[in-house]
């Protein structure tokens, strides 16, 4: 189908209907649930990517399963049937993190390979970084990496001062968090990788390190990017998914915990230029402190197209002269916006930040983006309090590009949406994609599914 065909095709179904309402045309009533097995991951924790295609055509990861889903919701069968098995290395089991379009409409999809322990004891937790394109048809890329792929542990050495006896198999070598792509087609990925567990830990609270890399668009490390194949962030110990700017530039949210005061973690934005290098003076040092108003829960990151940085977190201010947040403080959802010195825009929100309110008992953040007219998206997952702590459904806000939350957007700036009367979902991504559409997908537990699980799919109208 032409771009025109889509465009006609969708044009009816806009027509009247209210920002933040579910786009009729989409799946059934605006929403897709396909069964996918999630494992080794139970499905709350289990990461669901979202990526997207020319002509509206969406590509979701889960496990090592990934989905091409048309306009209409149906299956897109040219790209491999619609429906593709990733081929994980055979030494381990594959979990998908994160997908992303490049050029020539190809695809990259990654995540973090970990091998089965009990039947290779040589290699005990042995993480991987696992990376594959996919070419238009669903075919894997020979360009790229070892005939499509690239298996990797990133050159880092093996954890040094292992104090506990099952850190072995308990502590993971390497996590990939997330990739982006820019505009050269060069993909690059941030995580953590186990640098220690001192005396004063044990196998459940390791000490890690924040790692960036990037890939050449053939797959190989450019060794030119920070110190070699990937850039260790000294005294950050994990990197979430980039955010990347127009000219190359990489944001990413870390934290900073001292090695023997689990808990005391802060918060830091780090800011490295296209060649790998702390951006100097990023309030001195390439690290912002974000202040503790944002708690250690899933932090999201997007650029907009001024080159500023909108972080999305869950927290609550802190009570005058209080030096920690209360046992259980109530959350609220924040976003803040920074400028690319580093300073907070006054501009943006109320003096930097705009707090959401509380969006039910219990709200984690999934995603985070900015559309054509700089309105902020933003996506996660609540259960109301009518439904107590289960139930979990999705909710999406739309902001204004100064930080107001938008009344035109659902209900008073707002949507809430859920995949059926016995059903838990979970937001985990968005995307906006073409003719003011955005879709949402993570997780979904429901009875009626084969294997009890899979992915939940939302579109809806952003005019």
């Amino acid at each position: 189908m032409t771009a025109l065909a889509i465009s006609l095709a969708l044009a009816p179904a806009a027509a009247g209907a209210r920002p933040g309402a579910l786009d009729p045309s989409f799946g059934q009533g605006g929403k897709l649930v396909k069964a996918v097995d999630l494992e080794p991951e139970n499905w709350e924790s289990a990461p669901v990517a979202l990526g997207k295609l020319p002509h509206g055509v969406a590509i979701v990861a889960a496990g090592e399963t990934v989905l091409a889903i048309k306009p209409n919701g149906r299956l897109a069968t040219g790209f491999g049937g619609g429906r593709l098995q990733v081929p994980a290395p055979s030494f381990g089991t594959l979990r998908l993190v994160d997908v992303a379009a490049t050029s020539g409409d190809r695809i990259v999809i990654a995540g973090t390979v970990v091998s089965d322990f009990a039947s290779n004891p040589a290699d005990l937790r042995g993480e991987r970084l696992f990376l594959a394109r996919y070419l238009a048809d669903g075919t894997l890329d020979p360009s790229f990496g070892f005939g499509g792929t690239v298996v990797t542990d990133a050159g880092q050495p093996p954890p040094r001062a292992v104090h506990s006896w099952e850190s072995d198999w308990e502590a993971p070598r390497l996590k990939l968090n997330g990739i982006a792509v820019d505009a050269q087609g060069r993909i690059v990925l941030s995580g953590r990788r186990l640098d220690s567990i001192p005396a004063c830990r044990n196998a459940y609270l390791p000490f890690t390190e924040a790692f960036v890399a990037r890939l050449a668009e053939n797959g190989a490390f450019e060794p030119g990017f920070g110190a070699g194949a990937a850039t260790v962030l000294s005294g950050t110990t994990e990197a979430e998914p980039p955010a990347l700017t127009k000219g190359g530039g990489v944001y990413v949210v870390g934290a900073h915990d001292p090695a023997c005061y689990p808990g005391a973690e802060s918060k830091l934005l780090v800011r490295l230029d296209a060649a790998g290098q702390a951006v100097l003076p990023f309030l001195q040092d390439s690290r912002l402190l974000v202040p503790r108003a944002v708690d250690p829960l899933p932090t999201a990151l997007a650029v907009d197209d001024s080159g500023r940085v909108l972080l999305l977190g869950v927290g609550a201010p802190l009570s005058p002269g209080a030096d920690d947040f209360e046992e259980y403080p109530p959350s609220d959802v924040l976003v803040r916006r920074f400028l690319p010195s580093g300073k907070i825009d006054r501009s943006f929100g109320s003096g930097g930040t705009t707090v959401l309110g509380k969006l039910g008992d219990y709200f984690v953040p999934g995603g985070i983006a900015v559309d054509a007219g700089g309105r902020i998206l933003v996506v996660g997952t609540t259960a109301p309090p009518e439904y107590g702590s289960l139930l979990r459904r999705t909710r999406l806000a739309r902001l204004q590009p100064n930080g107001r939350l938008d009344r035109r957007f659902g209900r008073g700036g707002a949507v809430a949406t859920r995949f059926g009367a016995h059903a838990e979902a979970r937001a985990t991504s968005l995307t906006i994609g073409p003719h003011r559409r955005v879709t949402v997908a993570g997780p979904v537990e429901r009875p009626s599914l084969p294997g009890g699980e899979g992915v939940a799919i939302a579109r809806y109208l952003n005019r």
